[in-house]
């Protein structure tokens, strides 16, 4: 988990909408940003503070057609993986900072040029892979593809 900045509900709400506008590059009405709306996301520390559970079972519900009711669709697996980096980024610049948490001046010069250099950096490629327990180890992989059964 992300260590959660002290900041008022307002300025917190206000950090979220941010981030989705200048960092996320979310336009009005995104599947992003509709599915928090739907998740109750108020502010910035309800982002940060989900899990990778809880991520995977984000929804929005698309704009209905005059007389029908549209089903939950998750959120992509592009949009997942906004999420997670900017976890492992809010993680990171906390760790450089002596563990502090963020103050309202350092969420606000959060760029998305910023965002996208940490994107593409291998600091985030590593902290965001998801690699199964059973496939860490050299041996574990042999197990579980029956290798040693070919011997």
């Amino acid at each position: 988990m992300v260590a959660l900045p002290y900041m008022t509900r307002n300025t917190a709400a206000a950090v979220l909408t941010r981030i989705k506008t200048e960092v996320f590059g979310l336009e009005e009405g995104s599947s992003l940003g509709v599915a928090f709306g739907c998740a109750g996301f108020v502010n910035v520390h309800d982002l940060l503070a989900l899990s990778h559970e809880q991520l995977d079972t984000l929804n929005y519900f698309p704009r209905a057609k005059a007389g029908s009711r549209p089903a939950a669709v998750p959120i992509n697996i592009g949009n997942h993986n906004l999420i997670r980096l900017l976890q492992s980024w809010i993680r990171q610049k906390i760790a450089n900072s002596d563990d502090e948490p963020l103050n309202l001046s350092d969420w606000n010069i959060l760029t998305k040029q910023d965002f996208d250099v940490y994107r593409i950096s291998a600091g985030a490629t590593s902290s965001t892979t998801d690699i199964p327990l059973a496939l860490k180890t050299p041996s574990s992989i042999a197990a579980a593809y029956g290798v040693s059964d070919f011997k």
